[in-house]
């Protein structure tokens, strides 16, 4: 009987205790506030907003800063951040939305979905491009060109936007091969989506995604209720403000949102389709999110890498499924762990990547520290003649921008070789620290920490050998080539270059020379002055060039001094290029001697890069339109 009070208490204490927790990961303490803080004080970051997640609760969340330096508007749950790329999951999860309602077919060709749109397929009889393909980057697409990110009227229609530059729509390989990221894809993806079903893609999403995941403030367009919350976009240095760009091809990276309207979306992933009860998607179709399939890289058995608006992202052994988006004066990324119900969202009001990488990383190391990293596939023992046929040069062939080709065909370079200890090592040609390739079997590979094969050797239907990877170690597409091809090109690039600008060391000889009087004759001055102003006009043209990288979109993507002086100073190179070749020919009969067989080397080397330079775009190249 003396035991009854102590029992009442016991009882007393289980009903009014509160109910029991989910099972999920433990919130952080406050010395992950502090370290935000440390990263975004030391970038100079404006504000940022961060939430970590599980599958049926918001297990901590912080804003940052400010939202507005100029009005002192601090950051705080209801601020909305722009989420650039992200926009890529919402058009993917809308697609599989509609593919479940019976309404649409993933391998369905492009041509019969949106007719009206041009696309350039020198395969579409026998390998049309398909709506996967534009979700999974494999359609082979050049990448949007400068001009289609420029600020343009908030009301343009998919369409208009579409019809900017059909050119961003070129197929340059087979498709279904090679996965290269293009923003061009999605929103010709979107726009087959309505008009498959008639409605808009905004309306769409908002239906279909945001509406049931109650993401309220959730938008491609700045409307009413995005307006009054959103966030001041800065550039990377966190004082110089970013106007709003209404982008023409939305799908592609306009959405809006709060740090807790997208963790809603995440939640959503990590319950398989399902979030607070409320059904989205079917968990296959989650699962087909997160899975690339229309590679030739997953064909051999790598199941990371890009899927559809999904890509994987590893850290300290785990790997990550989400998306990062950056557009004007903003970045944002989304990832989570389907095994470990945990997920994260970082969105910054800067367009400082590294800034975006410290956060996520601290955010990382936080939701990981107490797991245990999943033991990597064991390393087979693959004979070392057979690991030494994947050894040799390969060359960088699938470059997201197209323009940049002629620097991937000569840099884009990396050498393979054995390890000695049965594996690969894979370096820059020109040099570097090797990355360590572990055979997982003959053709497959991963790097020392990776939870699974990132990378593997296969051919190509035309019967080359290529190496393709999807992970820290390794990562891109590479061609295989002959060592006489790479000493070859570099041998040619480099005695060209230095041909080139010799005239400006030869001119400190001549030109004091003829101001001295000692030069007279009018033919040998122009034998020298052509390819001079040639390395000069060319020099100048990659100087404005370099000097316009500094903002790009603003610099090249309408007519300024650096776009119209690029396009007018590659012209010009041409022109005294063919310059200097019709004063070779002028003066062939003249007895000039060395002087003149210095120039027929100067101006051959000067006509070989112009010829390089015009089959790769650059000659005269308008960006902004």
């Amino acid at each position: 009987m003396a035991d009854r009070p102590l029992l009442l208490v016991a009882v007393l204490v289980l009903l009014l205790a509160p109910p029991a927790q989910a099972q999920g990961p433990p919130p952080p303490t406050d010395a992950l506030r502090d370290s935000i803080e440390a990263v975004l004080d030391s970038t100079n970051t404006p504000g940022a907003g961060v939430v970590l997640y599980s599958a049926d609760s918001i297990r901590w969340d912080g804003y940052f800063g400010l939202a507005d330096r100029a009005a002192d508007r601090p950051v705080t749950d209801e601020t909305v951040f722009r989420a650039g790329s992200v926009s890529k999951s919402v058009v993917s999860a809308t697609a599989l939305h509609v593919v479940e309602a019976g309404a649409l077919d993933l391998r369905a060709p492009v041509r019969d979905l949106a007719p009206e749109v041009e696309v350039h397929n020198p395969w579409a009889e026998t390998t049309p491009v398909r709506l996967v393909h534009l979700l999974e980057h494999t359609a082979g697409f050049d990448d949007l060109h400068i001009h289609e990110y420029v600020s343009r009227a908030p009301d343009l229609s998919l369409r208009e936007g579409l019809a900017l530059n059909p050119a961003s729509r070129t197929v340059r390989w087979r498709p279904g091969l090679y996965a290269s990221y293009s923003n061009a894809g999605p929103p010709l993806a979107a726009y087959s989506l309505q008009q498959r079903t008639g409605e808009s893609f905004e309306t769409l999403a908002a239906n279909r995604i945001f509406a049931p995941l109650g993401m309220t403030t959730a938008s491609f367009r700045r409307d009413e209720r995005v307006a009054p919350h959103l966030a001041t976009g800065y550039a990377a240095d966190g004082e110089t403000e970013q106007p709003y760009v209404h982008i023409g091809l939305r799908p592609s990276g306009a959405l809006n949102a709060r740090p807790l309207d997208l963790a809603r979306f995440g939640q959503m992933l990590l319950g398989r389709g399902t979030r607070a009860d409320t059904p989205v998607l079917d968990s296959a179709s989650v699962r087909r999110m997160e899975t690339p399939r229309t590679s030739l890289i997953s064909r051999r058995g790598v199941p990371v890498g890009y899927g559809l608006g999904n890509a994987t992202s590893l850290h300290e052994g785990f790997a990550y499924h989400g998306h990062s988006g950056a557009i004007d004066g903003f970045v944002a990324r989304y990832g989570y762990l389907p095994a470990h119900d945990r997920g994260y969202v970082v969105m910054l009001n800067s367009q400082d990547g590294g800034a975006m990488g410290q956060v996520a990383d601290l955010v990382r190391d936080v939701q990981t520290r107490p797991l245990t990293a999943p033991d990597p596939p064991p390393v087979a023992d693959v004979p070392p003649d057979t690991l030494a046929q994947h050894t040799g040069y390969y060359v960088s062939f699938t470059p997201r921008n197209e323009i940049t080709h002629f620097v991937e065909r000569l840099l884009g370079i990396v050498q393979v070789d054995t390890t000695g200890t049965g594996g690969l090592t894979v370096a820059s040609a020109l040099g570097g620290h090797p990355d360590t390739l572990l055979p997982v079997e003959a053709t497959r590979f991963r790097g020392p920490t990776d939870p699974v094969a990132t990378a593997a050797t296969a051919r190509s239907p035309d019967g080359d050998r290529v190496l393709l990877g999807n992970g820290p170690a390794f990562s891109g597409n590479y061609r295989a080539l002959s060592a006489i091809s790479v000493w070859g090109r570099w041998v040619a690039a480099g005695l060209s270059l230095l041909l080139l600008v010799s005239p400006l060391f030869f001119a400190l000889y001549w030109v004091p020379v003829k101001a001295l009087g000692r030069l007279k004759n009018r033919e040998s001055i122009q034998l020298r002055l052509w390819p001079l102003g040639a390395v000069l006009s060319l020099g100048g043209a990659f100087a404005l060039l370099a000097l316009a990288l500094g903002d790009p979109i603003q610099h090249l993507g309408t007519p300024t001094v650096y776009s119209v002086g690029y396009a007018a100073l590659t012209l010009a190179y041409g022109l005294t290029t063919l310059g200097g070749l019709w004063a070779l020919v002028r003066t062939r009969t003249t007895a000039y001697g060395p002087t003149w067989t210095y120039h027929l080397f100067v101006v051959g080397a000067q006509l070989t890069i112009l010829i390089y330079c015009a089959a790769h775009g650059l000659i005269g190249h308008r960006f902004w339109t």
